[in-house]
């Protein structure tokens, strides 16, 4: 504002409103300058109730009857910082000679002029545990003045943590998370007035460094083939950061061999020379923008010998006609059977893989007079050996193609298509049979026909809205299955009111874990009619489910907001609100998880009784306070059998287990349980055996992916040595990984 200038105030951060002025004539100690054109009137004249400056700045924030300040005193909305007899307020009265929006602090009689009151972060010294909020006043207000900084987590709910009051102007926030958006604040008192806290005027958001992420878990390896070795885990529990890669190792060889993958791979091959019958180690790490990773808990595996499966030899043809071909090869030692895959080109539709037990196969269902190739590979357990080849060509003349296939969507439905097509022309004489194809893209047009049936036409409902579907009819009998029509129809289905909606996802809220949103859009990109939405949401753990209504709308990107449970799993769908409408796609959702219990353990005391240890879990920051339990599950056998299990709860570890049962197998499941039911993530892994030197008992562990700490064990007389808990290997007959750690076993 012009008045502002060369008035004797600075008023910007540099004072450069100021520079320069020696010869402007200000106005008198008595006297308040208009802010427009800079004239002068007396003191006495502001704030009476009349208009004196051509701008009216003289009645502009003037307080009247003790009120508190509001649109009329600023003329736009205010901050009320102080209240009578020291009347103090900051209001906004938009941009001045700084460039940017101001505050005007006035006291009457006197009246001062403020740049923005501003707070910045200082970037350049902010760390992940760390921020240092800065601000300032560009001159003294006479009035002294007090700070509180206030902080608060952006997805905490409203939970701010004030500081102390302080006459400095710049604050450290402390013990804050790694890569959290905070929000920020300080509130004002006057200093010899502590009785009364005036809000804050700003808020300010930042966010704190990227920091050490936590190690990937869940670390799972499966052996595929002789070579192939499939190791798969779950992204920290606290990224603290984007996360940019993982390195996954394997041990041996020395120094071990180390394969990185992008961001968006939980899963990745690892092709070596194995040796049958070694053992191999493997860890991940994951990197974010800031660090790296501590070591996965690391997983171990017994290369099995039954992957090692050789080639098929000697593979003819024994016979073939019109439909069929029949196959044989030599046999192959030490496999379970033979996988077949037949292989044609379009125009014929694809055929299914199938398993034979013996050394030959009968493939039938084949085009008269077509080319077709077949690959077969024994198999052993999970393990496949390297495919073999043969081609043929079918006896007898090719199968006509249909012709003239056309097709008209019904317009009262939409979503449903007639189609007809001409009777092919054949030099034998048949009742055919037709296929009808659809999909949403070429590629997918060749699997099975969708419909079957004798007649030249064929209705086809139930199809998705607004979509253009590709249809093919083809021969499937009785003289095998013929080429598809060399021409497809392509048709535009259009709007039908019981449609499902598309694209349905869950996603997690970047800012607050428990938060998912649902989002789907319309079944077409344009609506002409209102339509209501039924959200449902199954939640599995508990097998409660809920139905929520959206109101009516035309929008075509639509989403809903939804709270979940740590530990929890739903399951949502989407549909229209008419009674007969049609679901959308079923997606599952896993909210946050809770992490297992760790280092389960199971002691045997000199008395036969059993104690059962854990690692204490550390519940995640939105369950701190709240109620749970930990919950042992005992049953007989190699494994959890829930209709057999006896339960014991307990806060803490250890549990004893008494009247246990000599030479029988038992299985101990150690579970969290959150006061609303919801436990800790499961998924069971393999066994090893181990003999404690004091008490004659075999430990079989089987440990719950991320939430079960499994051990099996049985009483015997001393039959074996003392085995260290700390050898763990791969049970190749279960295909899952085995820990055998076993601190604790000692005497």
């Amino acid at each position: 504002m012009e008045s502002w200038v060369c008035d004797g105030t600075g008023d910007c951060p540099g004072e450069e409103d100021e520079e320069n002025c020696k010869e402007v004539v200000r106005c008198g100690v008595n006297e308040f300058m208009c802010r427009k054109d800079g004239s002068c009137i007396h003191m006495s004249w502001v704030c009476d109730e009349k208009i004196d400056c051509p701008d009216n700045s003289d009645e502009v924030a003037c307080v009247r009857n003790n009120t508190t300040s509001g649109p009329d005193e600023c003329g736009q909305p205010s901050y009320q910082l102080f209240q009578p007899p020291d009347q103090v307020f900051l209001c906004l009265v938009g941009p001045d000679e700084c460039g940017q929006p101001s505050y005007q602090l006035f006291q009457p009689p006197d009246q001062v002029f403020l740049c923005l009151v501003q707070m910045s972060v200082d970037s350049h010294r902010t760390n992940s545990s760390s921020l240092l909020l800065v601000w300032w006043l560009p001159m003294s207000t006479n009035v002294p003045l007090e700070y509180l900084p206030s902080i608060c987590e952006l997805n905490s709910l409203g939970k701010w943590i004030n500081s102390t009051w302080t006459s400095d102007f710049e604050h450290w926030f402390t013990g804050l998370k790694a890569y959290t958006l905070y929000n920020m604040t300080v509130f004002v008192r006057q200093k010899d007035n502590t009785n009364i806290v005036f809000p804050p005027a700003q808020y300010i958001a930042a966010t704190t460094a990227q920091g050490v992420p936590s190690p990937p878990w869940n670390l799972t390896v499966v052996q595929l083939t002789s070579s192939q070795v499939q190791v798969s885990w779950m992204v920290p529990a606290q990224p603290n950061g984007i996360i940019q890669e993982y390195t996954v190792f394997l041990s041996p060889p020395i120094p071990p061999l180390a394969r990185k993958t992008t961001s968006d791979q939980q899963s990745v091959v690892i092709e070596s020379t194995y040796k049958p019958g070694h053992t191999y180690s493997y860890w991940v790490r994951a990197r974010n923008g800031a660090a790296e990773s501590n070591d996965s808990r690391p997983q171990t595996l017994l290369f099995d010998e039954s992957s090692v499966i050789g080639s098929i030899q000697g593979l003819v043809i024994t016979s073939k006609n019109d439909h069929s071909v029949v196959l044989s090869w030599k046999p192959l030692n030490k496999v379970e059977g033979y996988h077949v895959y037949p292989r044609a080109n379009p125009p014929l539709p694809r055929l299914d893989s199938f398993i034979v037990s013996e050394n030959n196969v009968t493939v039938s269902n084949l085009s008269p007079g077509m080319t077709y190739a077949v690959e077969i590979c024994g198999f052993s357990k999970s393990f496949t050996g390297p495919k073999s080849s043969i081609s043929f060509t079918t006896e007898g003349l090719p199968l006509p193609e249909i012709s003239g296939l056309n097709g008209t969507v019904l317009k009262q439905h939409g979503t449903t298509v007639n189609l007809h097509w001409d009777a092919p022309k054949y030099s034998i004489k048949q009742y055919w049979k037709y296929g009808v194809y659809y999909a949403l893209n070429v590629q997918e047009l060749f699997d099975k026909p969708k419909l079957r049936t004798q007649n030249v036409t064929a209705t086809v409902s139930g199809l998705e809205a607004c979509e253009s579907y590709v249809f093919a009819v083809g021969l499937v009998g009785p003289l095998g299955s013929g080429p598809l029509s060399s021409h497809p129809y392509s048709i535009l289905t259009e709007f039908n009111p019981d449609a499902p909606p598309k694209n349905l996802h869950a996603t997690t809220d970047p800012t607050n874990e428990t938060r998912v949103l649902v989002t789907w859009q319309s079944s077409c990109p344009e609506m002409d009619t209102d339509v209501n939405y039924l959200v449902t949401i199954e939640e599995l753990t508990h097998g409660q489910s809920s139905t929520v209504t959206m109101l009516p709308t035309r929008n075509t990107s639509l989403n809903y907001w939804f709270i979940t449970r740590h530990g929890g799993r739903y399951r949502f769908s989407v549909r229209t609100g008419n009674a007969h409408s049609n679901s959308s796609r079923v997606v599952e959702y896993t909210a946050p998880i809770i992490l297992p219990p760790g280092q389960v353990q199971v002691l045997p005391e000199k008395n036969g009784s059993y104690f059962v240890y854990w690692k204490e879990t550390k519940l995640p920051d939105a369950l701190q306070g709240k109620k749970f339990q930990y919950v042992v599950m005992v049953s007989p056998g190699r494994s959890i059998n829930m209709s057999a299990i006896k339960e014991y709860r307990a806060n803490n570890p250890p549990i004893i287990l008494n009247n246990m049962n000599s030479d029988t197998i038992y299985s101990v499941a150690v579970v969290l349980e959150t006061e609303e039911g919801f436990p800790s993530w499961a998924a069971v892994l393999t066994t090893s055996n181990l003999v404690s030197v004091v008490v004659p008992v075999i430990l079989v562990v089987i440990v719950l992916v991320a939430a079960l700490g499994f051990f099996i064990f049985r009483h015997r007389r001393l039959q074996r040595s003392f085995v260290s808990f700390a050898n763990s290997h791969y049970d190749t007959r279960s295909g899952a990984t085995t820990f055998s750690g076993g601190d604790g076993l000692g005497e």
